[in-house]
Order: C-alpha cells, then sequence, then structure tokens
C-alpha cells in the first residue's frame, strides 16, 4: 500500500510523503502509531505491533483521504 500511495501522491504533486511514527508501551509489548505527513498536512493514522505494520495501515488510511481530495 506504501507504493500505491507514493504513486498516488506523486501524480497529485502534492509534496514528499513522511512517516510520523510514535510508541508506546513497555518493551516487551511496544505499540506503534504513524501518520503519513505529505507536505505540511497529515492524512492517515495507523497502529500496529510493529513500525512497518503501523505505516501500512497508515498508508492505507491516507490513500482514502487523498485520493477523496479534488484533483
Amino acid at each position: 500500500m506504501k507504493t500505491s500511495l507514493a504513486e498516488l501522491v506523486h501524480s497529485k504533486s502534492i509534496g514528499a510523503i513522511e512517516y510520523v511514527i510514535e510508541q508506546s508501551g513497555p518493551d516487551h509489548d511496544k505499540r506503534f502509531m504513524a501518520k503519513v505527513r505529505v507536505g505540511e498536512e497529515f492524512f492517515g493514522n495507523g497502529e500496529g505491533k510493529s513500525k512497518k505494520e503501523a505505516e501500512q495501515h497508515a498508508a492505507a488510511s491516507a490513500y482514502t483521504e487523498i485520493n477523496n481530495l479534488r484533483p
């Protein structure tokens, strides 16, 4: 999904993608929260037991939000 998001953002020429990650919980049970920043705006949220999982969920959410924006 991260690749699809990158292609969509590129086609709309709205800026570069950055994943902002926060973590919580003890070392043996970490939770990661991710948000997608494109330019100065944030899109999508994702959560997971790994950074990769959180980024994938955030990318899917961001894809839907950005795809629904006007061209």
